[in-house]
């Protein structure tokens, strides 16, 4: 009895599936007429066959997505990219870290990246997902780690390369946010940080 509500909730899988720009029209057009001459194969496991989509992705549209439609669930963007198996967990802990010091939302940067079409985010982010924090909190972190590092006087490659790019991009900043990564410059240029691993 609740599967068929779920089923009502959501359009068939071909369909949804194009709306996330998962698969083209094309791709489903060749996999139903595989299922034609394979009726013991379903939708999603002829596409995953063909290596279209990923099992884990398939699962999670059929089994978790209409639930969580259901009971208005909202998670993460990086939770629910994660659960449809489009983003490992490696890809989301180096999204977070970018995020903390860029003024993007999770989404572009899954973007920047190359890592998703632009049309998935928007499909998951506009069914699923909740308001990620204000942006006046991604600063005040940049600014705790600055003092941190100015303080440390040590500086890891990937806050170096966080640091430039935001260096590069400062018309986004406070003017106190790009004093202190300008100090930061001076103090590697004179030898005063070291850069560590």
């Amino acid at each position: 009895m609740n599967i068929t509500k779920q089923k009502r909730l959501t359009p068939p899988l071909g369909r949804l599936l194009c709306e996330a720009d998962l698969i083209s029209v094309s791709h489903l057009e060749v996999a139903l007429r595989d299922q034609k001459d394979h009726s013991d194969l379903r939708l999603g496991e002829i596409l995953t066959l063909r290596g279209w989509l990923k099992a884990k992705t398939v699962s999670f549209l059929i089994h978790e997505y209409p639930g969580l439609l259901a009971q208005n669930r909202k998670l993460l963007i990086g939770e629910c990219l994660s659960k449809a198996g489009l983003l490992t967990e490696e890809q989301i802990e180096e999204l977070l870290v970018e995020q903390k010091w860029r003024e993007a939302r999770f989404g572009k940067l899954v973007v920047q990246y190359g890592w998703l079409k632009p049309k998935t985010v928007d499909f998951f982010a506009n069914s699923l997902t909740r308001p990620v924090r204000p942006v006046e909190k991604v600063k005040s972190d940049l600014l705790k780690e600055i003092e941190a590092v100015l303080k440390s006087c040590q500086l890891n490659r990937k806050q170096c390369y966080i640091f430039k790019d935001f260096l590069g991009n400062h018309r986004d900043l406070d003017t106190e946010e790009v004093a202190g990564l300008r100090k930061i410059q001076d103090h590697l240029t004179q030898g005063r940080i070291t850069i560590v691993d």
